[in-house]
């Protein structure tokens, strides 16, 4: 379409390329949203002209298709033009105007007369409440598209939908389910002719193995969905598949191919002239030198950064490159200057993530101290601590929310079959006022298929409330029980013990130099050691002691009926397997040592003070050298080895 005033390519559009579309029948609008039949039309027919149409002029394609609402032509029903209209403003962003055409397209649309329309108009419905944040509802509607395509043959109507319940599910970060949806997606389109590149679902799949940080399974997607933009000359999406390779290569350790690939990427983002990917292009190689320990050189990298961004700021990127340099400045040595750096990343960067806020604090809190100004560091840091706690809350509440999400969707399934066979149930008792005998028997059999499916239904609903109490009551990380539930159980032995005279040993433990492996080896390292803690006290004690985390690395054991020299005897076990189970640990950290206190709990009026006399032998223990564990004598108040 020649460039002539908006005006008359809206004319033109109107008159020429809209009246070839109706006599084709209106087949096929994009590989997602407007899947075909398994008679799929042929590559360059006019409906994939009037896709060319809109992504080579989406102002007029809409205002010409807005027009026919008005003046509806005979070849085309009003949800038709409603659901095109749908999809292209879902396209342009306006979600809202989306939604409203999209529901007067399903009030308008013979359900009986035009399935596969109505179909379409549920998966583009599927897709808009993804895009805005309504993933349980959106789950139900392309769940319902999924079967009715699978039922009757359609079959990239059903790629479509497997692709978009991907998404959704990646969204909702449940990452295996959405793999499942995507690789059968990939299969189906690989072995069936239809217009959605399987390349295109490659690229998808790519993605979620990637967010998983599997490098390995996401380079052979890649390389596919490189090829095929090759093939297509689409120069846009090979920069972007040449840099997801090149990541994964340098995750993978193989430097060479992820250098052959970053050089290609780079080439390519400098002939589109597009600064964004050669910003992201730079970060990557300056995170690479710096996991390296090149620090003078991604030094360097990270200061031609900044001052591309003092002569065309963009704060997306901002906030990364000078957390980056102030990074480079500590490692090299220069530590106010990466003080500095990193205040202005604070003030310049106000959408950080919380996880990028953290690791800043935890930054200033090295370089403060690199600087001899302990208090701040120590300031800084239990800062960083809080907000991390925060994090894992928000977290724990997040897989709350994924589970429900997944209660909710097969709650809704399961009463969508219980509706079917109620449904079937009065079909079969009008067609068998004829045949009683028949009636009887196949009421018997339909009632027995209900009961089971409600059995289903009661027993699914028991596992996701059993998982959903679990997860309020357990530490995410080391897979004990949490402060506030093993406080709770605390209590409870404490009243059977002051009731009942029963002996209640408890036990407070805390990781020797556990600060140390966090700022010398990270994080990653202390959460590996506190996981390995976990799974060591799981395997060490009686089924019937209570073990919790109450603190960042302190601990409560709960002995019922033992003495203390039972109790002492399992804890000093325990802490020589500890200790033997640092030297397996991938970061070279050498033995794992605890310290802590044990004594008696013999009632709830004495507990706090009892705790208090534990907590003191733990110290004591801690100021003896570590690596032991002492018990209150009460006899003399003073504390025994």
């Amino acid at each position: 379409m020649p460039e002539y005033p908006l005006k008359q390519r809206r004319i033109a559009f109107k008159n020429n390329i809209l009246p070839v579309v109706a006599a084709t029948g209106l087949i096929f609008m994009s590989s997602c949203a407007f899947a075909a039949p398994a008679q799929v039309s042929a590559p360059d027919d006019a409906v994939i002209r009037v896709i060319k149409s809109f992504h080579q002029h989406p102002q007029e394609t809409v205002l010409g298709l807005e027009e026919m609402l008005d003046d509806v032509l005979p070849e085309y029903t009003p949800a038709t033009i409603q659901y095109l209209l749908s999809y292209f403003y879902m396209k342009l962003g306006d979600f809202s105007r989306s939604e409203s055409l999209l529901e007067q397209g399903l009030e308008n649309v013979d359900q009986v007369g035009e399935p596969l329309l109505y179909h379409r108009l549920l998966l583009q419905k599927s897709q808009l409440y993804e895009k805005t944040e309504r993933q349980v509802l959106a789950l139900h509607y392309v769940a319902a598209v999924s079967e009715w395509a699978q039922q009757h043959t359609v079959t990239q109507l059903y790629i479509g939908a497997l692709m978009t319940e991907g998404l959704i599910q990646q969204s909702l970060q449940n990452r295996e389910a959405a793999l499942t949806k995507l690789i059968i997606a990939h299969r189906i389109a690989s072995e069936n002719a239809t217009q959605i590149p399987p390349a295109h679902i490659a690229g998808l799949i790519a993605s979620v193995f990637q967010q998983a940080e599997q490098y390995d399974n996401a380079l052979p997607y890649l390389q596919e969905a490189l090829e095929f933009a090759v093939s297509r000359h689409n120069r846009v999406n090979q920069q972007n598949l040449l840099h997801k390779l090149a990541l994964s290569h340098f995750a993978t350790g193989d430097e060479i191919a992820g250098q052959r690939y970053f050089d290609e990427a780079m080439t390519i983002a400098r002939e589109l002239a597009d600064k964004n990917a050669q910003v992201e292009l730079q970060l990557l190689d300056a995170d690479r030198l710096m996991k390296k320990k090149a620090y003078a050189e991604a030094l360097a990298i990270y200061r031609e950064l900044v001052l591309i961004q003092e002569i065309l700021p963009s704060e997306q990127y901002y906030g990364d490159i000078l957390r980056g340099l102030s990074n480079a400045h500590y490692h090299t040595g220069n530590f106010g200057t990466a003080l500095d750096t990193l205040a202005r990343a604070e003030t310049i960067s106000a959408s950080a993530t919380p996880k990028e806020m953290i690791e800043s604090r935890i930054l200033e809190s090295r370089i403060q101290a690199a600087l001899g100004n302990y208090g701040e560091a120590y300031q800084t840091l239990e800062d960083a601590r809080n907000k991390q706690v925060k994090r894992l809350n928000e977290i724990s509440a997040e897989k709350l929310f994924k589970l429900q999400t997944l209660f909710d969707v097969d709650k809704k399934s399961q009463e969508n079959a219980a509706l079917k066979a109620m449904t079937k149930a009065q079909e079969l008792r009008i067609k068998t006022e004829r045949q009683r005998g028949f009636f009887m028997i196949s009421a018997l059999v339909l009632l027995f298929s209900l009961c089971v499916a409600l059995v289903i239904l009661q027993k699914k609903r028991a596992r996701y409330q059993h998982k959903l109490e679990q997860i309020a009551m357990t530490d995410s990380l080391t897979s004990l029980l949490n402060r506030q539930h093993t406080f709770k159980l605390l209590e409870e032995q404490a009243d059977i013990a002051g009731a009942c005279g029963k002996k209640l040993a408890v036990a407070l433990l805390d990781i020797d130099l556990f600060k140390q492996v966090n700022d010398n080896f990270g994080h990653a390292a202390g959460d590996e050691v506190l996981r390995t803690f976990g799974a060591l006290v799981r395997d060490n004690f009686r089924k019937t002691d209570i073990t919790g985390r109450i603190g960042g690395e302190e601990f409560l054991l709960i002995f019922p009926d033992a003495d203390i020299t039972e109790a002492k005897a399992a804890t000093d076990k325990f802490r020589a397997t500890l200790k033997a189970a640092g030297n397996a640990l991938p970061y070279a950290l050498g033995p794992l040592t605890v310290s802590g206190g044990i004594g008696y709990v013999t009632g709830p009026d004495t507990m706090a003070a009892e705790l208090e006399a534990i907590d003191k032998a733990l110290y004591q223990a801690k100021e003896k050298g570590r690596d032991a564990i002492i018990a209150v004598d009460k006899s003399t108040d003073g504390f025994t080895v």
